[in-house]
């Protein structure tokens, strides 16, 4: 196996596992926004503020892990192409 084939195998699992990670995260993430605004919801000192607080901290999150999502994308496909211009310079 050549070198190049090997770090194109170890850059597919690691990005594998990130992206595994990365949306086992969001998951826990959603399920916690949903979780803590349906008690504020039911709650009766539930205030408009807190409300508009937990709505833009959940953009903000959705944001940040976009952005997360798109920089790993850019840096996998950078190292993906350095493996195939070695390939082809030999």
């Amino acid at each position: 196996m050549k070198n190049t084939d090997f770090a194109k195998q170890i850059l597919e699992w690691n990005k594998t596992i990130l992206d595994s990670s990365v949306n086992l995260l969001e998951r826990f993430q959603e399920y916690g926004e949903k979780t803590t605004e349906s008690f504020v919801e039911l709650s009766p000192w539930g205030v408009e503020e807190g409300k508009k607080a937990l709505s833009q901290w959940s953009g903000n999150r959705k944001k940040g892990l976009k952005a997360f999502k798109e920089g790993v994308a850019f840096g996998f496909k950078q190292a993906d192409g350095l493996c195939a211009a070695a390939k082809t310079a030999k």
